[in-house]
């Protein structure tokens, strides 16, 4: 990775806080509260692992306070907390925010086990070329966005957390004009099935 790219870019995470009834609450119909807190807990210890070692700028957003519960070192990630009515508010305020850091900003969840340093690396470059980075979740929307500039109406009259966020998004950045890079389909940790299919691939 070259060192330009290294220096301009910004990667968010969005976490919330690991409370027990708060976390994975459709896992936790089929696991139980406390089965789903412990797997929310690992996957933030995984997207601390292949985040961690990145060139990157990484500033993590917590949903309700700065907690840094042992994964989060704080002199690699910047603690900041979501800010916003929506998700969509909370994800155009910090792309807003850091925009006044970075050249460019990549934004992910922190519930995609299938994510990678690789992939990330990707979008990252394939930002020097595209005006957005997309990577597709199969439940229909997405695990990851990335920016060159500030676009707030690819956030505006969503439906957020249904299956038609990735087609509204694609839809809403063809008519901005925008170039656009989409990477590989990945799933979200959304089910417990989710979750057993990601210990499988592990085996494998």
């Amino acid at each position: 990775m070259s060192e330009a790219t290294a220096t301009n870019t910004t990667l968010i995470i969005f976490a919330k806080n690991p409370i027990k009834g708060r976390v994975k609450t459709r896992l936790a119909k089929t696991t139980g509260p406390e089965k789903a807190l412990q797997i929310y807990k690992e996957l933030l210890a995984i997207c601390k692992g292949y985040t961690q070692s990145l060139p990157f700028r990484k500033v993590l957003y917590h949903d309700l306070y700065s907690y840094n519960y042992g994964y989060w070192p704080k002199e690699q990630f910047i603690q900041r907390i979501q800010k916003g009515a929506n998700l969509g508010d909370r994800m155009a305020i910090a792309f807003k925010e850091q925009f006044e850091y970075a050249k460019q900003v990549l934004i992910i969840g922190a519930d995609c086990p299938y994510l990678g340093s690789t992939i990330l690396q990707e979008a990252a470059d394939k930002l020097k070329t595209n005006d957005l980075v997309i990577g597709p979740s199969l439940d229909g929307g997405y695990y990851l966005m990335g920016m060159r500039h500030f676009e707030p109406s690819l956030f505006q009259n969503i439906n957020w957390s249904t299956e038609t966020v990735l087609t509204a998004t694609i839809e809403k950045a063809k008519q901005l004009s925008l170039r656009i890079h989409l990477l590989p389909t990945l799933s979200d940790i959304d089910h417990y099935e989710d979750w057993e299919a990601f210990l499988s691939s592990k085996e494998v």
